[in-house]
């Protein structure tokens, strides 16, 4: 019985979009989905979330502003055509400094949490290939809907990685800290010496 159910339904199945954008997904959902899809930006903005969970807790919501900012800040330079010369080699190598620092166990001054964030913002935003809010075949409510839509997904991004550090308190869960830190520095180094050789 169950066979016959799933054969109804595979012969039953819509078009999957898996790989594609999904239909009707403009503007914020572009926007949204970026952050995500982007495995350095990914990676960059998981591992400024668990360095500012692990330091003290009055750091977070200052960081996450900074962040936010920063990232509308770095949007607002690459409409106007400001780019970072080799912005995705920079991003990786923070993401593996970042890395290092947690499995390392280092814990950040505030001073320095907001400084990351700042920087973390401004290289997400100037990499991200939303365009401009001004002029071009996009309207500019559609360009500002993908900006707020880049934004909300690093704020989600860094803020459920900084709640997840905060909570490991127990010796165990700190070594568990420790192989997160260690996996994003490997993963961005070998992302990275891709990148360089290909």
């Amino acid at each position: 019985m169950i066979r016959a159910a799933l054969f109804v339904l595979a012969i039953c199945a819509t078009p999957a979009y898996a790989h594609g954008t999904l239909p009707g997904g403009g503007g914020f959902y572009s926007g949204f989905a970026h952050p995500f899809l982007a495995i350095d930006q990914f990676l960059l903005t998981f591992a400024l979330g668990m360095t500012i969970g692990n330091a003290h807790r009055t750091v977070v919501p200052q960081a996450a502003l900074c962040l936010m900012a920063a990232a509308l800040a770095g949007m607002w330079l690459a409409s106007a055509g400001i780019f970072l010369p080799a912005a995705g080699y920079v991003v990786l190598a923070v993401s593996a400094v970042l890395g290092i620092g947690l499995a390392a166990t280092i814990r950040v001054p505030g001073s320095v949490a907001t400084a990351t964030a700042i920087a973390t913002g401004l290289l997400a935003g100037i990499g991200t290939d939303v365009p401009p809010a001004t002029g071009g075949a996009v309207p500019a409510f559609a360009a500002y809907l993908a900006q707020a839509g880049v934004v909300s997904a690093l704020f989600l991004i860094a803020m459920n990685a900084a709640a997840l550090s905060a909570a490991m308190t127990h010796p165990v869960l700190a070594v568990a800290r420790r192989v997160i830190g260690s996996w994003v520095a490997a993963i961005a180094v070998m992302v990275l010496a891709l990148q360089l050789t290909g």
